[in-house]
């Protein structure tokens, strides 16, 4: 009878440490599922949450000791690892996009971060390079297929500090300027950008191909791009030929903001090296004041609209620049094709907006603003 007793009071015993580790498993799943419901409303923009998306209280951080005491207990305790990985994956993916600028997260990191929530794969962990496309100054950049999606990847050099900084510039600018013409970024690391596809090529290529109006479409697509860029406080301030790409045949976004910044940031004497060309003189003289930083995106502007109208010989307007008095007028008309010309700008109003967009004093410039209302307004774009 003693043993019997025993026995029973283990039995028992045992049924009550059963019992209440099926409760503090129960307890702690539930706690985890909120967790995950918290996190999912984040990330899908229904709500604001500032805490650490991790499972780090008491109760989850003694749950070992709750496996192996019965089946039912085991499988509340598997259910809340597996919460707890994908919840630690997805915060992990958004971890580069929390950092710079949260406010602007590109949607298709939020779709995988939702998708690795509910147990999906992350697509981008496994990338099928197709060709090189190009090497710039802070990385090489390659055309990707992901998940059946193709991409321009740029990975960035990590071998310089000035490298990291201009990568997180240019993910923060591309996020804030957000906009129908300016190049989307769809994910993002520390390292590696994954870009919107330009599979048409640059404007520096297709121009040579282009007709009178898919040069009207490009001359305002780029237009409304920088009005909107100027609209929200920044400049781009490195606008060229190279830098806008053709995202379809007829449709051209901005691209490469390693150098852009709010008009606030821009450092005032600061002088670049280098021969000056895309970029006004008075930028590499560091003589630009920052209320006038904008109109150095007016010059390129100019530049850019110059070289839709001159004679395909001539590689560029400055052997008619004088740095007393600025372009020689004469001599930059001489070198624009008659032919482009009249079917472009019959009543010569692009010339003269060639003309006030390349003068020497940024403040006669005129706004993108302007530019734009004048290219509307024109018959002829």
């Amino acid at each position: 009878m003693k043993l019997i007793n025993i026995n029973m009071r283990v039995f028992m015993a045992s049924k009550v440490v059963s019992a209440e580790a099926l409760r503090r498993g129960e307890y702690v799943l539930h706690r985890a599922e909120h967790l995950r419901e918290t996190y999912r409303r984040y990330i899908g923009g229904l709500d604001s949450y500032s805490g650490n998306f991790k499972l780090n209280f008491y109760p989850y951080a003694n749950l070992d000791r709750l496996k192996g005491i019965s089946p039912e207990v085991d499988e509340k305790v598997a259910q809340v690892d597996e919460i707890a990985d994908n919840v630690e994956a997805a915060s992990n993916i958004l971890r580069y996009p929390l950092k710079h600028n949260r406010a602007h997260m590109p949607k298709r990191m939020r779709q995988v971060a939702l998708g690795v929530l509910k147990g999906e794969k992350n697509p981008f962990r496994t990338i099928w390079h197709v060709k090189d496309l190009g090497q710039g100054v802070y990385g090489k950049v390659t055309e990707v297929e992901v998940g059946g999606e193709e991409y321009a990847l740029k990975r960035m050099r990590v071998d310089a500090a000035e490298n990291i900084e201009a990568f997180d510039q240019e993910y923060e600018a591309i996020t804030e300027l957000e906009g129908p013409h300016i190049l989307k970024v769809a994910y993002a690391t520390s390292e590696q950008l994954f870009l919107e596809l330009a599979p048409y090529g640059t404007l520096e290529e297709r121009l040579p191909h282009l007709d009178s109006k898919q040069v009207s479409t490009v001359l305002m697509q780029m237009a409304e791009g920088l009005v909107d860029i100027h609209a929200k406080g920044w400049y781009h301030g490195d606008l060229h030929l190279g830098n806008l790409f053709f995202v379809k045949e007829d449709e051209v976004k901005i691209g490469d903001f390693g150098l852009s910044r709010p008009i606030e940031r821009f450092k005032e004497g600061q002088k670049w090296e280098g021969e000056w060309g895309h970029l006004p003189p008075e930028f590499y003289e560091g003589k630009l004041l920052r209320e006038d930083c904008q109109k150095m995106d007016v010059w390129s502007f100019g530049i850019v609209l110059w070289f839709c109208l001159r004679k395909e010989i001539v590689d560029t307007p400055y052997g008619a620049w004088d740095k007393e008095t600025g372009f020689n007028k004469d001599y930059l008309m001489k070198q624009l094709d008659e032919r482009k010309c009249r079917a472009l700008d019959p009543g010569g109003v692009l010339r003269e907006l060639i003309l006030s967009s390349l003068s020497k004093d940024p403040k006669a410039r005129p706004s993108m603003t302007s530019v734009l209302e004048i290219l509307r307004a024109s018959s002829s774009v």
